[in-house]
């Protein structure tokens, strides 16, 4: 399956897996940071509770996005995006 793959096509699924993975390792230890800092259990579900609501709701925002564009210019300009939200975790 994956030698009938395009080259590009498959560039694009290693760095998605990679920033994916990497980008979730951090969702253990954030109810941690949320308490160190001083918030509360019930701040640290609100903060889990928007990030989930705030993906859902974006999502057919982004098909729509995708549609009117193209998706090579949409994966383009998420994956700017993307790197900007990790560049603010720095």
């Amino acid at each position: 399956m994956w030698k009938n793959l395009p080259r590009d096509l498959k560039i694009l699924l290693y760095s998605t897996i990679l920033a994916n993975t990497s980008g979730r390792m951090i969702d253990p230890f954030m109810p941690l940071y949320i308490l160190a800092l001083g918030g509360t259990v019930a701040q640290v579900g609100i903060f889990f509770t928007v990030n989930t609501l705030a993906a859902a709701l974006m999502r057919p925002a982004g098909g729509w996005f995708s549609d009117a564009i193209g998706r090579v210019q949409a994966v383009a300009i998420g994956g700017v995006f993307s790197l900007l939200g990790f560049a603010g975790y720095a």
